[in-house]
C-alpha cells in the first residue's frame, strides 16, 4: 500500500549539516536535530529510505506529475521531504510524512481503509484530478477515506510535535491541518489541486479562519472556505 507514488528523482539524501546549509542555517534547534535522527534510524530499520531533498518540490508522476512538498511511499519504501525552503515550511511536512510512516508501520484502520479491492485509492484521486473517469459513488468513497487517513495522520503529527518538543505552534498546526483536511472536500467539488506555492496550509488568510481543534466531520465545506480556496489556492 502507498499513500503516493512518485517519480524516480536523482536526489541526494542530506545529512544534518546539509540540511542546515540548505535552509540557510536555520536548523539550530537540538530537538529538531534529534527528531531528524530519530526518523532516520526508525524508518531505515524498517527498510525505508529517508531523503531530505535539497529541492523546493517533489513530483508525483503516477498522479499526473503533481508537485508536492513531501511524501511517504510504502511500495517504493521512501520517505522524502523537500527542504529548500524555510524550516517552518518543511518541518511540519516532515512531521506529517513521518506520521504516515507510523500509520503504515502500525497498519492502523485508517491506513488499511485507503485500499478498495486491494488497490490504493489515493492514486485514483490524483488520476481523477488529472482527467481519469471515476464514478461519483467511488469518488465519494475515495475522498472520504483519504481524508480520514489524513485526519488520523494530523492527530499523530500533533502528538509527535509535543513528544519531541518541536518548535511548531500546535494551535497553528491544527488550524493548518484543518485547512488541508477541508481542502479534500474542495477537491471533490472542483476537481482541482492547489497550484505550486499555494498549498492551503501555508496561506495565512486561509489558516487563520480555521478551527483551533480537530472536528468530527469535514464532509460539508462551509461556503467561506470554498471562497478562500478559490481565491488563494487555484
Amino acid at each position: 500500500m502507498e499513500i503516493y507514488s512518485a517519480i524516480s528523482l536523482s536526489l541526494k539524501s542530506a545529512t544534518i549539516k546539509d540540511c542546515m546549509k540548505t535552509t540557510n542555517g536555520l536548523v539550530r534547534n537540538k530537538n529538531v536535530s534529534r527528531f531528524i535522527e530519530h526518523i532516520r534510524s526508525t524508518v531505515e530499520s524498517s527498510g525505508i529510505k529517508f531523503v531530505l531533498a535539497p529541492v523546493k518540490y517533489l513530483v508525483l508522476s503516477s498522479e499526473g506529475y503533481i508537485r508536492c512538498n513531501g511524501y511517504f511511499d510504502s511500495e517504493e519504501l521512501n520517505l522524502k521531504c523537500a527542504i529548500n525552503k524555510p524550516i517552518l515550511e518543511w518541518l511540519p511536512i516532515l512531521v506529517h510524512e513521518y506520521s504516515h510512516f507510523e500509520q503504515w508501520k502500525e497498519n492502523c484502520p485508517s491506513w488499511r481503509h485507503i485500499e478498495i479491492n486491494g488497490q490504493d485509492i489515493s492514486d485514483d484521486m490524483f488520476l481523477w484530478i488529472g482527467g481519469k473517469k471515476v464514478s461519483n459513488s467511488r469518488l465519494r468513497k475515495i475522498i472520504n477515506k483519504v481524508r480520514n487517513c489524513e485526519l488520523d495522520c494530523e492527530k499523530r503529527a500533533v502528538r509527535n510535535i509535543r513528544k519531541f518538543k518541536l518548535p511548531i505552534d500546535v494551535h497553528h498546526y491544527i488550524q493548518s491541518s484543518n485547512a488541508y483536511i477541508y481542502f479534500h472536500e474542495y477537491i471533490y467539488l472542483t476537481r482541482q489541486w492547489y497550484k505550486d506555492g499555494k498549498a492551503p496550509y501555508n496561506i495565512d488568510k486561509i489558516v487563520n479562519e480555521m478551527p483551533f481543534r480537530f472536528l468530527n466531520r469535514y464532509d460539508k465545506l462551509p461556503k467561506k472556505y470554498c471562497i478562500l480556496f478559490d481565491k488563494y489556492c487555484t
